[in-house]
């Protein structure tokens, strides 16, 4: 890990999932929602998508949409650990 993202964990140790996230293949813009700033990531896998929007520590909303079905199959809310666990990263 980088001294800066040492740091940023040091400080925030909430952003450890984002950088593991990032670590397995995730990718981060930052956008702004209705005048609300957020990081959105997402994640593109052979069957379906994976999206993440966070508005900070405590909210945030996940969906997953299939590319053989409308509609998200998943639409989880809540903190960022809670919505979208580490574990589906690595699916």
């Amino acid at each position: 890990m980088a001294l800066a993202e040492a740091q940023l964990v040091a400080m925030y140790p909430e952003t450890q999932y984002l950088l593991d996230l990032r670590d397995a293949g995730w990718s981060f813009l930052p956008h702004n929602v209705n005048g609300e700033p957020a990081i959105v990531g997402f994640r593109s896998w052979p069957t379906h998508t994976d999206a993440i929007w966070i508005f900070g520590r405590t909210r945030c909303l996940g969906i997953r949409t299939m590319d053989n079905a409308p509609g998200m199959v998943a639409e989880p809310s809540g903190p960022a650990r809670v919505t979208w666990p580490p574990s589906l990263a690595r699916f």
